[in-house]
C-alpha cells in the first residue's frame, strides 16, 4: 500500500493504516515506525527518534511524545510496538550502543512508568524483533540472534508485571525431503502471533543461505495438531508442499 508505513487492526477487526500524516506535526515527530491499538480503542505509535505517542479513543486527541529509548543507547535501528489486553504499552527495539547491538524491551504501566530490560546483545548482528499480545495480559517477542557460529531463533514472554522470560526455540531443523540440515537464517525478521489457546506461533526462515531458504512455523504440537502438509515458500518465489516437516518444538510461557 503506497504511503503506508505500519498497519494494525482494532478490536472490531478494522484495518488501521499508519502513514507519514498519522502523527500531528505539532509534535515534530520523526519517521513513523509502528502503530498498535488497545482493546479500548486507543492508538499507539512510535517514531525513529525513540518517542511514543497515544491517541485517546474518548477524546480523539494525541498525547505523549514520551522517550522510551534508553539513555545508554546511541540510536534506534528498528522497533516493534504492541499494546496488551489491559492497554499497557510494550516496545522491543534494536539499538546501537558502545558495546555493540542490543535488543531492549521498554514497557510502560501507570505505576512504574517506563521500565527497560536487555533481551540480548551482539557485536554485529542486526536484530529485528516482532511483538504480539495474547488475550491474558501477556506479550511475546521473537527474533533471531547469533551465538558464536550458531544462529538461534529466540522467544521471550512477559506476563503482566513480571520481567521477560527468554528461551531458545531452535537453531534449525532437518528437511527430510531435501535430506539436509537447514539453519535458522541470521538477520531475518520473524513473524509472531498467538493462537486461540494463547500459545505462540512463530514463522521463520531456515535453509542453506540466500536464495535457498524456506519458511517454517514453530508452534506447540500438543495444542495445535500437526497437519499432513506444510506450505513453504521458496526464496525464488515457488510454492511447494513439504511432507510433515513442521518444527516440533514446544513454546511454553514459563
Amino acid at each position: 500500500m503506497p504511503g503506508v508505513m505500519a498497519i494494525a487492526f482494532d478490536s472490531h477487526g478494522n484495518l488501521i493504516k499508519g502513514t507519514a500524516d498519522t502523527l500531528p506535526s505539532s509534535f515534530c515527530p520523526g519517521n513513523l515506525l509502528d502503530i498498535a491499538t488497545s482493546p479500548t480503542g486507543d492508538l499507539g505509535a512510535i517514531d525513529d527518534t525513540g518517542r511514543y505517542y497515544q491517541r485517546l479513543a474518548w477524546t480523539g486527541k494525541w498525547t505523549g511524545g514520551d522517550t522510551f529509548k534508553p539513555q545508554s543507547t546511541n540510536y534506534l535501528c528498528n522497533a516493534d510496538l504492541a499494546m496488551d489486553s489491559l492497554g499497557r504499552t510494550h516496545i522491543v527495539g534494536s539499538y546501537d550502543t558502545a558495546n555493540g547491538m542490543q535488543l531492549i524491551a521498554s514497557d510502560f504501566d501507570i505505576i512504574n512508568g517506563w521500565t527497560t530490560q536487555t533481551l540480548t546483545s551482539s557485536d554485529g548482528l542486526y536484530f529485528g524483533a516482532t511483538l504480539a499480545a495474547d488475550s491474558l495480559g501477556g506479550v511475546g517477542a521473537a527474533w533471531v540472534q547469533s551465538s558464536g557460529s550458531c544462529t538461534e531463533l529466540m522467544y521471550a514472554y512477559k506476563d503482566g508485571g513480571d520481567g521477560w522470560t527468554i528461551r531458545e526455540v531452535t537453531t534449525g531443523l532437518w528437511n527430510s525431503n531435501l535430506m539436509n540440515w537447514e539453519n535458522v537464517q541470521p538477520s531475518q525478521k520473524v513473524g509472531l502471533a498467538f493462537d486461540a489457546n494463547d500459545l505462540p506461533v512463530i514463522s521463520f526462515l531456515a535453509g542453506s543461505g540466500w536464495g535457498n531458504n524456506n519458511i517454517y512455523l514453530a508452534y506447540d504440537p500438543v495444542s495445535a495438531p500437526e497437519p499432513s502438509t506444510l506450505l513453504m515458500l521458496a526464496a525464488a518465489g515457488t510454492l511447494w508442499f513439504a511432507r510433515k516437516s513442521w518444527l516440533r518444538r514446544a513454546l511454553g510461557k514459563s
